[in-house]
């Protein structure tokens, strides 16, 4: 207009164009280590969310599961940097939020499993604002029925952490899995799926923490039969004194009634016994500490059991490693 002529208005600006995953094999290893080396950099005070979705996201969806598993690792790593807080809101809470959505989508239905554990176990306490609400606990309550155990025990460890930031809807969702462990548990005829289940059950137990005390009768009435027959499958068995001893630490004073009943069977386990294998005996001593620390008994199991400590005495004079 100063130089005389008709104003003209000013072009749109032309969109960059994304990059596009590279998917050729040759070139897979430079992808891997560039991710690799990507994660290997500190960058703190700096929101990452625009590159990590332009750039880092669209390897989520590649073939490779070692690319698909580096692309969420780093995802996860530089989205939210340790010991600072995540951003809730704005644009950048809102990216963080549907970049961990892509997360959640990979760990439940990626076809790897190894993927889907990685993925998971990267997923920690820096999300845990938005992994509690509750289109994201969706997803996360059907990793309860993962094909893979260790993914069932990672996802009930996670929900017990949730439970601290969203008990209304994490509570109703691990009582009815205990439900369903201790079914399991009692009535399948599968040593392979009791000893899952009795594993299982001890994670329930400790992360459920005061959720599980009003249900220490119906864990214990379950959990006394494989101790009482070890001689069935000592692995069942062995799992199963774990559980009772991460449920005298929850139950505290609440086990007091069951010490004279629990203690004759822990002692059974812990002495020599060429049917039990060292590890049944290490859990088995455990548990007898947990039990006695729990309930505070000191000196009551010695009275009431004489030999006890003429036998825990002889095991701390023998060769033996117990870990």
């Amino acid at each position: 207009m100063f130089r005389g002529g008709g104003f003209l208005r000013p072009a749109p600006p032309i969109p960059l164009p994304l990059p596009q995953p590279i998917t050729n094999a040759q070139q897979e290893v430079e992808i891997g280590v560039a991710l690799d080396t990507l994660m290997e950099f500190d960058f703190r005070g700096r929101f990452m969310t625009h590159f990590l979705r332009d750039v880092v996201a669209i390897y989520l969806d590649h073939p490779n599961p070692v690319i698909r598993t580096k692309a969420a690792l780093a995802c996860s790593k530089l989205l939210v940097a340790q010991g600072e807080p995540p951003p809730i809101r704005g644009v950048h809470g809102e990216m963080v939020c549907d970049l961990l959505n892509q997360l959640l989508q990979i760990a439940t239905t990626d076809p790897d499993k190894e993927v889907r554990r990685q993925v998971l176990v990267s997923l920690d306490s820096r999300f845990d604002y938005f992994l509690a609400q509750a289109q994201n606990l969706r997803a996360i309550f059907l990793l309860l029925n993962d094909e893979c155990f260790e993914i069932r025990v990672l996802c009930v460890t996670m929900l017990g952490r949730l439970s601290n930031f969203n008990p209304a809807r994490i509570l109703p969702w691990m009582r009815r899995t205990l439900m369903q462990v201790l079914t399991a548990l009692e009535f399948s005829h599968d040593q392979g799926l009791k000893e899952e289940g009795a594993s299982l059950l001890g994670c329930l137990v400790k992360a459920g923490d005061s959720m599980v005390v009003p249900y220490i009768k119906p864990i214990l009435k379950t959990l006394i039969t494989p101790i009482k027959h070890p001689s069935n499958d000592i692995a069942v068995s062995t799992c199963a004194l774990q559980a009772l001893g991460e449920l005298a630490i929850v139950g505290g004073a609440s086990m007091e009634e069951y010490v004279a009943e629990l203690i004759p069977l822990i002692i059974e386990a812990i002495n020599p016994n060429p049917t039990f294998n060292t590890s049944m005996r290490e859990a088995a001593l455990k548990t007898l500490g947990h039990l006695i620390q729990a309930t505070a008994f000191a000196v009551r199991p010695y009275t009431l059991f004489p030999h006890l400590l003429d036998h825990l005495l002889s095991i701390l004079r023998s060769n033996a490693s117990w870990g």
